[in-house]
């Protein structure tokens, strides 16, 4: 869902129309033909430049403001008239008590601030230059297929990133890398090697985290594969990416409930990854029954499980996981119909109109003033006959909304117009 144009400019327009853009453009003229004459007869030093610092902040405000939602962020906005009230009151007012020139530095600390100011660009375009290097150097892997290379190739990608890493010492992005690459050669301890400065330089990254568990198990030091692989859980806690990795290699232990546990936690915070859950669970071979204990107290994952088992034409189960997850509904933020709408399909396809009415009650003790539930009590009164029933289900429907032109002509041709 957008909120808002990435146009502060257009947004302005769209928001206020022309009027409201003539009054927000009047202020900025006026505010301007009454500063920079103003700044003109200023001879204090400190208010010119306190000025120009306004102006140029100023200045790059209006330049994002072309690209981005700048001045919908409260922060921003702020800061925008704080520029503003520095620049009248640079123009307009004096220190009082005091000098209004800016005290004159000595020679010493004018060089002093001249080689930081100097040093501090040289890092910068270094390191932005070795960065774009790098970033240039990596890209040639990418027609490398990995997953069919031999061990010529892993090398030869190995050097690659080994060349990327030099231009740029501070990513932890290529030491991992070249991490994965020394284990798939067999290369064990110059892999825990390169984990560990990728984890100096990105300390608690839940991924070198699990890889460094990985090569603690291969290597048979179990203790240590344990302690680290305590830290990768705790960091992937936030992560789904890392979550996912996590659980997947619980499973392939044969740590199987530990490995649903994780996956339930990551589907607590991202339930519209359960499709993918279930993948994963289906390719590690877990049995249908088990695969319950990764769903979390919320609807959409039981909604999503209940159509999966529909699919492999487990009725019987798939209904347990709709009546499962309807009982969840309240634990969802914000509150969601999805579960309803597929049971009401569920009960719809076998003709089950009875239980489909019975569930449209329950749901609307929840969703009130859903007028979709109302419309379909009524589709479904009206096939069972029950003319009365659904003509006050209609009419409950188009008072929440009167535009439904299908439901009104239901509702005409039941009272007989």
């Amino acid at each position: 869902m957008v909120d808002h144009a990435h146009n502060d400019y257009i947004e302005l327009l769209t928001d206020l129309g022309l009027v409201g853009v003539g009054f927000v453009f009047w202020f900025w003229l006026s505010m301007f033909r009454a500063v920079i004459p103003a700044l003109k007869r200023r001879r204090s030093k400190f208010a010119r430049l306190a000025a120009i610092g306004a102006l140029s902040g100023l200045s790059a405000i209006l330049m994002h403001s072309v690209t981005d939602f700048n001045l919908a962020i409260p922060a921003n906005a702020l800061y925008l008239f704080l520029l503003f009230s520095i620049l009248v009151s640079a123009s307009h007012s004096s220190r009082q008590g005091k000098s209004s020139e800016l005290p004159e530095l000595s020679t010493t600390w004018k060089r002093s601030l001249s080689v930081i100011l100097s040093l501090s660009t040289l890092l910068i375009v270094l390191f932005s230059g070795g960065e774009f290097v790098a970033k240039r150097i990596f890209s040639t892997t990418d027609s490398m297929d990995l997953a069919v290379a031999g061990d010529d190739q892993l090398r030869q990608y190995d050097a690659i990133v080994l060349a990327a890493e030099k231009f740029s010492p501070l990513n932890a992005t290529y030491p991992f890398i070249r991490a994965t690459t020394t284990f798939s050669l067999g290369h064990f301890d110059n892999s825990l090697n390169h984990l560990k400065k990728s984890l100096y330089l990105k300390p608690f990254e839940s991924q070198p985290l699990l890889q460094a568990a990985r090569t603690f198990y291969v290597k048979d030091d179990i203790n240590k594969a344990e302690i680290v692989l305590k830290g990768a859980l705790n960091a992937a806690s936030m992560n789904w990416d890392a979550n996912s990795d996590l659980a997947d290699f619980l499973i392939a232990q044969g740590r199987l409930e530990e490995g649903l546990k994780v996956f339930k936690s990551g589907l607590l915070l991202r339930p519209e990854q359960t499709p993918i859950v279930l993948q994963h669970l289906v390719l590690q071979g877990v049995k249908r029954n088990m695969m319950m204990n990764v769903l979390p107290e919320i609807s959409l994952p039981w909604s999503v499980y209940a159509d999966f088992m529909q699919e492999m034409g487990d009725l019987g189960v798939a209904e347990q996981a709709y009546r499962r997850g309807i009982q969840y509904v309240h634990n969802d933020n914000p509150p969601n119909t999805r579960i309803f709408w597929r049971y009401l399909k569920f009960l719809g396809d076998s003709k089950r109109n009875a239980e489909a009415l019975g569930l449209l009650t329950s749901a609307l003790k929840l969703f009130p003033q859903n007028k979709h539930f109302l419309a379909r009590q009524g589709v479904i009164y009206e096939s069972e006959g029950l003319r009365d029933l659904a003509i006050e289900s209609f009419r409950s429907s188009l008072l929440i909304d009167p535009r439904q032109d299908w439901v009104r002509k239901r509702l005409e041709k039941l009272q007989g117009r």
